[in-house]
């Protein structure tokens, strides 16, 4: 696949004795600060797609049936606690 490849690359690309982070491999200026900003990208893309799957679990498992305050009739006030909590 493509993302296997790629990893392949990287590795090869890396040499022997790659830092522990490959983010330390690129030396100091505008490429690293561009780095940096996708790095923080994709982090937070990641945190989004993730958090809205776990809590879609976690309401589909258990939190529609919190009848307090009767979260298990109010859709939108439920997955906006939900969200919050996680």
């Amino acid at each position: 696949t493509a993302f296997g490849s790629i990893y392949i690359l990287v590795c090869v690309l890396a040499g022997p004795s790659p830092p522990s982070f490959l983010f330390d491999a690129i030396p100091q200026g505008l490429q690293r600060r561009i780095a940096g900003f996708l790095l923080w990208i994709h982090v937070a893309v990641s945190f989004a797609i993730n958090s809205q799957a776990l809590c879609s679990s976690i309401d589909r498992l258990k939190f529609h049936r919190v009848t307090i305050g009767k979260l298990n009739n109010n859709h939108k006030v439920r997955w906006a606690v939900l969200t919050f909590l996680v």
